[in-house]
């Protein structure tokens, strides 16, 4: 049985921490394309994106670098995803358009991958 550990502790201990990751596939994020990610930031969070996710991530604005970006997305490696793969997202998550969770369970689906999703309601 799994069970979600709401707040977020190790308490389970390093045993079952790993058995979890080994038996299942967990998008923790959300985001399938680092590029479009960056793209669709809300305007007040554009200037910090300069200092931190630029410099790490790379500038979707720079086309070696969009490439890069692409290339590491995984939207991208759909391929390579081999276990059942369960996505939960928030609809109101505001640090991750409902698009990015989306496109990489569309994109499971058309390669055959078995991928859930429930549609989320807005508040």
């Amino acid at each position: 049985m799994l069970q979600v550990n709401f707040r977020g502790s190790t308490s389970y201990g390093k045993a079952f921490t790993r058995a979890v990751f080994a038996a299942a596939a967990v998008d923790v994020v959300g985001i399938s394309d680092l590029a479009n990610f960056v793209r669709g930031q809300p305007d007040f969070v554009k200037p910090m994106l300069a200092y931190n996710w630029f410099t790490y991530v790379g500038d979707p604005a720079d086309p070696e670098q969009e490439a890069d970006m692409l290339a590491r997305s995984p939207i991208s490696r759909v391929d390579r995803i081999r276990t059942p793969l369960m996505v939960v997202h928030g609809a109101n998550d505001a640090r991750v358009v409902l698009a990015e969770s989306d496109q990489l369970v569309e994109a499971l689906r058309v390669r055959g991958t078995k991928a859930t999703r429930s549609r989320p309601r807005r508040t």
